[in-house]
């Protein structure tokens, strides 16, 4: 199983997608889906570190997310269920549950054109989203591509990309 690199802006530059390529981590199956149920998938992957990006949709949705390879998602249930769901520059393809709103999982393309999918964590099975560790990565500031310290709690730029 490969793994997002730790503290990271987003999209990702190709030094750290080529981490992602990588990085072997212990690596587990998880199942999840949505409220209702209509929507489900598995997951192979280590839930070691998530990201808690802070743009609009993320903050107002809650979610807290985690990238794989397609290969390591498989979606279960409710092929043909999701409405996709589009803002800002439209590089990332939310689905949400048509019956129950939810948003299990994103599509989108790294710099280089490789694709990705992000499992929303909360959507995990079994799954104490207060005991993951986020990195915090500041997706607010209109692309402009930087990431928080999440030492101090105090939002700073860390890293330009």
């Amino acid at each position: 199983m490969l793994r997002h690199p730790p503290v990271t802006a987003w999209p990702m530059t190709r030094s750290a997608l080529a981490q992602v390529r990588e990085r072997e981590v212990a690596q587990q199956l998880y199942a999840g889906g949505c409220h209702c149920g209509a929507v489900r998938f598995t997951v192979d992957l280590d839930l070691d570190q998530t990201i808690a990006c802070n743009c609009s949709n993320c903050r107002k949705r809650g979610l807290i997310f985690w990238f794989v390879q397609p290969e390591h998602f498989q979606l279960t249930a409710g092929e043909g269920g999701t409405r996709k769901y589009l803002f800002h520059k439209q590089a990332i393809k939310y689905q949400v549950c048509a019956v129950c709103g939810v948003e299990t999982f994103f599509y989108t393309e790294m710099p280089d054109g490789a694709e990705m999918v992000a499992i929303n964590a909360r959507c995990i099975d079994n799954i104490d989203p207060a005991k993951l560790t986020s990195v915090p990565y500041d997706g607010a500031s209109n692309g402009q591509l930087k990431a928080l310290d999440p030492s101090d709690g105090v939002q700073r730029q860390i890293r330009q990309i």
